[in-house]
């Protein structure tokens, strides 16, 4: 049995060859209701610094009896992040928006991830807040890092928070910006959109003429300084650095 198990693991090892040289596997996690596509940029930029990048296909619609934290965390994103952990043994590490970071929460609420590295969350500091007072009773507290990707020397004010294990490891936040080109509330016509190339599905719906931005998570991941910044936290566990070269 010895000597098949060393040839079968040099086996693997060779017919492997991406997954050695990559940085590292990323779950990436949608918001709840937002299709796969919606990080679809994010996920091109990661794969393009050298990672291995899964989105994980939470459900547009679902049966209402999944359609809780634990019902989503647990039917459809739990075998999911299983299959990636249990191939990627160094690391994963996640980035998230949203409803997704809740489900994300839930997750590791729920379940051990040994090889657990790093999360990126992707929000508006609004969002952030909305999404603080939902957990707010649930968990040990921890601090959650809000962090300005465009001006490196602010660091905006803590927010005290009770999560998962989730907290306990490096948490980064992309926060908005009015560098991006959209103040909190703008709104622009679906031509001026359309010129920027950034498509129409990734916004709020519910608007016809004029989309309501609201500062949009997707927005975030489009910019490139930002996902800089993600791909620094994820590598660095902080945002603290020197200008790039």
């Amino acid at each position: 049995m010895r000597n098949l198990t060393l040839p079968l693991i040099l086996l693997l090892w060779l017919a492997a060859p991406a997954a050695r040289a990559a940085e590292g596997c990323i779950v990436m996690i949608p918001d709840i209701g937002r299709p796969q596509a919606s990080l679809d940029y994010a996920a091109q930029y990661l794969a393009t610094k050298g990672y291995e990048v899964h989105i994980a296909p939470l459900p547009i619609q679902t049966d209402k009896q999944h359609y809780t934290l634990e019902g989503i965390a647990n039917h459809d994103l739990a075998p999911f992040i299983e299959e990636a952990c249990a191939f990627y043994k160094p690391r994963v590490d996640f980035v998230t928006y949203g409803l997704g970071a809740m489900v994300l929460n839930q997750y590791m609420f729920d379940h051990d991830i040994v090889n657990l590295g790093r999360v990126v969350m992707v929000e508006p500091p609004v969002y952030n807040k909305q999404m603080m007072e939902e957990i707010h009773t649930q968990h040990p507290l921890y601090q959650q890092y809000i962090r300005n990707y465009t001006n490196r020397s602010k660091l905006e004010p803590r927010l005290r928070v009770k999560v998962s294990r989730m907290w306990e490891i490096p948490v980064g936040v992309v926060a908005y910006d009015e560098s991006l080109g959209y103040k909190y509330g703008e709104k622009k016509s679906q031509k001026e959109n359309e010129e920027k190339k950034i498509s129409r599905d990734l916004f709020v719906p519910g608007m016809q003429d004029e989309v309501y931005l609201k500062a949009s998570p997707e927005l975030i991941m489009h910019n490139e300084a930002a996902m800089q910044n993600a791909v620094y936290f994820l590598r660095n566990g902080t945002f603290d650095h020197g200008e790039e070269e």
